[in-house]
């Protein structure tokens, strides 16, 4: 007769043979459960917390560097929290087009918002910048 045990995954109840029961230390509905509930254990990211908007954040230790006191959950709090201004960056530049041509230099297929940094070093280039 089975037995009923929860699902270490998602808390739905499972039934199995009592033998199974009584060996395992986890037991899961599916393999999907077990393989979601593997790889939150294998996660080895740490929380933090942006230091501009207070959103908690994961990144991998290793990734940080040993004297980074700040931390934020996107280059757009950064350079809030930096005071930089966001800009508006035409990747085609805009005297490049006519009088008549002003609507599609304003198009947002032709434009990107930068920090003032990355504006000034993308300014004159003809490419989309990466988003990181």
């Amino acid at each position: 007769m089975p037995v009923e045990a929860e699902c270490d995954f998602c808390g739905d109840t499972v039934s199995r043979p009592p033998s199974v029961v009584e060996r395992a230390d986890h037991h899961f509905c599916d393999k999907s459960c077990y393989g979601k509930w593997q790889s939150e254990q294998k996660d080895s990211r740490i929380v933090l917390q942006c230091d501009y908007c207070g959103t908690k954040f994961k990144r991998y230790e290793r990734s940080l560097k040993d004297d980074q006191t700040n931390h934020f959950c996107s280059y757009e709090c950064k350079g809030k929290w930096l005071g930089y201004t966001p800009r508006v960056h035409h990747i085609r530049p805009f005297s490049e087009f006519d009088e008549d041509e002003v609507e599609t230099a304003h198009d947002p297929s032709n434009l990107v918002s930068l920090c003032e940094p990355c504006h000034t070093q993308w300014e004159g280039i003809p490419h989309r910048p990466k988003p990181i």
